[in-house]
């Protein structure tokens, strides 16, 4: 393993360690770990383990009565006020996908807090004491870590190892993805980012050539992707261009073969991805009498403006927006010239799913949360667009200027996490 190699997964460790000291602290301090969407996550696999159902009545009625020790507010009360859907049973308006993704650390909680009873400490082995707390948290923790790595390893392929690293950290730490990565790790944005970026890996380590098994991978990684976080099925833009573009060389060329060929795989992608998304299906049923559904729906509010989204917001604003975080803007205008200058078929799938996310977010409740959290599952994309600004940074100065430069937008970051967590 080369210096560079060892150099990146130090400061990946180190980011990990950092982490965890900062959920160990915040659950001293505050008194839990999993809290906000977290909640909405956890239950279903808290609720199937030690209930033997899914109705989150008294999930969210323990989570609405626990108190912070700092602030004395409840953790849940206004998240969770609990909403009845046509089943009887408690809404919850989160997918399934972020408590398959926290099975592992579950486990290991529940190992933990088992054992520790044998010793004969008194450990409530119930889902909701420390263990299951803080290994949640970790196990979140551990996917953006895996995540970065394999931007990372993405990233060498198209840039040298200096500015890919550069760029991933640079991104991961003047963006929102440091503060979900540290702070608020509960919620689902980490197992999203790590699902995104495993999926974009998986694509561009098979594109050249796809066997029918590596479809069939495809299809679940993309299915449990988008059960995790449904937004994130505007990733699937990339396997779309790609067989648009396989129809038009068969159209082109007048070759029956290469239809048939293209068409069997989409089905057999189609098919891996629903078959793989079942588990959500049977849960929309259980939950609200149908398979297919839409959960905010039940609350009557209508969280969507098509056709007014706030895209000048998400941009340009002074204060949650691109102008709030501006590695944001910096890394769409690298993208662009990626697109122009280096890579044109990459880059337009890239601007084109950033596109639609910013359209898609724009028409959502964006602002809610640190500042565009929304695109940490764009982390991937966004790192493309800053390692080409870091590229021509060291070609008309020096790669040091390139430190600078980061180490102010990082500055910025943290800066404005302190004011997020201390006076808003």
């Amino acid at each position: 393993m080369n210096f560079k190699k060892k150099y990146s997964l130090y400061l990946l460790t180190l980011l990990f360690i950092i982490s965890v000291i900062t959920i160990v602290a915040h659950y001293y301090l505050v008194g839990f770990s999993i809290y906000s969407d977290g909640m909405g996550y956890y239950v279903y696999l808290r609720s199937f383990v030690f209930d033997g159902d899914i109705d989150f009545h008294n999930e969210f009625l323990y989570y609405n009565t626990s108190l912070s020790k700092i602030s004395g507010i409840p953790r849940g009360d206004v998240l969770f006020p609990i909403v009845e859907t046509k089943t009887g049973l408690a809404n919850n308006v989160y997918s399934l996908g972020g408590a398959i993704m926290e099975i592992p650390a579950f486990l290991i909680a529940h190992m933990v807090a088992v054992m520790l009873n044998t010793f004969g400490f008194n450990i409530l082995v119930d889902g909701y004491s420390w263990p299951y707390e803080i290994f949640i948290s970790i196990g979140n923790v551990i996917y953006g870590i895996l995540g970065l790595w394999l931007s990372y390893k993405i990233l060498i392929r198209f840039f040298d190892e200096k500015k890919s690293l550069l760029s991933i950290i640079t991104i991961a730490l003047s963006t929102a993805l440091i503060y979900y990565l540290t702070i608020h790790t509960s919620v689902v944005h980490m197992p999203a980012f790590f699902m995104a970026t495993l999926f974009f890996y998986v694509w561009f380590n098979t594109r050249q050539k796809r066997n029918l098994l590596q479809w069939i991978l495809l299809g679940i990684i993309a299915s449990l992707m988008v059960m995790v976080r449904q937004t994130s099925a505007v990733f699937l833009i990339v396997l779309m261009f790609e067989s648009f573009e396989k129809y038009y060389t068969s159209f082109k060329e007048k070759s029956i073969k290469i239809f048939k060929d293209t068409l069997l795989k989409n089905l057999v992608f189609a098919i891996s991805f629903i078959v793989a998304f079942i588990p959500q299906f049977i849960v929309w049923k259980i939950l609200f009498g149908s398979y297919i559904t839409y959960s905010y729906g039940v609350s009557h509010v209508n969280f969507w403006k098509w056709f007014t989204p706030d895209i000048f917001g998400i941009l340009l604003s002074p204060t949650v927006g691109g102008l709030k975080i501006p590695i944001f803007l910096l890394s769409i205008l690298g993208l662009i010239l990626f697109t122009l200058k280096k890579d044109r078929k990459i880059g337009l799938y890239f601007i084109i799913i950033l596109a639609a996310q910013i359209y898609i977010f724009g028409a959502w409740l964006w602002a809610i949360g640190y500042h565009l959290r929304h695109f940490i599952e764009a982390t991937l994309l966004l790192s493309f667009g800053y390692a080409y600004l870091l590229q021509q940074i060291e070609k008309r100065t020096s790669f040091t200027y390139g430190i600078i430069f980061s180490s102010i937008l990082i500055i910025i970051n943290f800066i404005n996490i302190l004011i997020f967590l201390f006076f808003t």
